[in-house]
């Protein structure tokens, strides 16, 4: 596995390390010296989100960046992004690809390759079209070959509920404005 393979931190060893997904490794770096804020900073630089000096948050506070751009979110995408805070970037999704946090989840999806063997070369989101865009079957029961533990959100969190996948469905179907 390369050490970096940008727009792809499922296969970047950095990323693999940083996020201790295998129990028989070391954590890296071995005293967990670094901050959940800097491991999100490197997984977005990783999976090529824009990154410029002192994009770091401010591990004080605990608020992102200041970046000096209008972070505000269209009345379009707000609801949408509602759903991400509710049930993925209180867990994985904050550091896991794709991330969902306010300031990239709408470039980590919409028209962006999904990641996953299991995609067959489809886009996370494909604007105005459930059938392919890959999240879609991801959040609903759909006749698309994925095995039951690749359904999100994982077994033993909250299910969406069916407004909220509305939701989804009616924002994708709209085209997936921004």
């Amino acid at each position: 596995m390369p050490y970096v393979t940008f727009f792809d931190t499922e296969n970047s060893w950095l990323a693999f390390r940083l996020l201790h997904r295998d129990p028989t490794l070391d954590p890296m770096p071995p005293d967990n010296s670094i901050e959940d804020a800097e491991v999100a900073l490197i997984i977005a630089w990783i999976g090529g989100a824009p990154v410029e000096d002192g994009d770091a948050a401010d591990s004080s506070s605990g608020d992102p960046p200041d970046t000096g751009e209008d972070t505000t979110l269209s009345d379009a995408y707000a609801p949408v992004q509602a759903v991400w805070d509710e049930h993925c970037t209180t867990g994985c999704h904050m550091t896991l690809p794709p991330v969902l946090t306010s300031s990239v989840s709408y470039e980590e999806l919409v028209n962006a390759p999904a990641s996953s063997l299991l995609a067959n070369e489809i886009d996370r989101v494909e604007p105005g079209s459930l059938e392919e865009s890959f999240l879609w079957h991801r959040l609903n029961p759909t006749d698309y070959d994925l095995d039951e533990g690749d359904r999100m959100p994982p077994e033993g969190s909250d299910a969406l509920t069916s407004d909220e996948l509305a939701t989804i469905e009616a924002w994708i179907l709209a085209g997936a404005p921004e």
